[in-house]
């Protein structure tokens, strides 16, 4: 299954994930395009970024780089504190929002796309 099929169906995603090896792995999903860093896509104006990492710095370069009224999700806590940018959060008027990563019903989902065998997840 794409990445973006289990997201919203029709949806591009992209990554940011400092571990290069795992970028081939990401792309032959679906991922459109891996950098290191979530600002090397700042040209792209992205709607939603979920941030699964949470060390800080990615959440600030989320919301410097989201489209004004786009929304970061923050599911990750590598770091309990992160410094914004709140010019870019205010301004741009950014919805930054936490999130415990899903529920009962979104565990559901996902266990009736694998059910469905849809999703079968990469373990290694």
């Amino acid at each position: 299954m794409r990445p973006a099929d289990a997201v919203v169906p029709g949806a591009e995603v992209y990554a940011a994930e400092v571990r290069e090896e795992v970028w081939p792995l990401a792309e032959s999903l679906g991922v459109v395009r891996c950098v290191s860093d979530i600002t090397a896509l700042a040209d792209l104006g992205l709607d939603v970024i979920l941030d699964f990492a949470g060390f800080g710095a990615t959440t600030a370069g989320a919301v410097d780089i989201v489209r004004p009224g786009g929304r970061v999700v923050q599911v990750g806590m590598g770091r309990l504190d992160a410094e914004i940018n709140m010019n870019n959060l205010i301004v741009k008027e950014v919805d930054l929002i936490g999130s415990m990563g899903g529920g009962v019903e979104d565990l559901t989902g996902v266990y009736d796309l694998m059910a469905s065998g849809r999703l079968t997840p990469k373990t290694r």
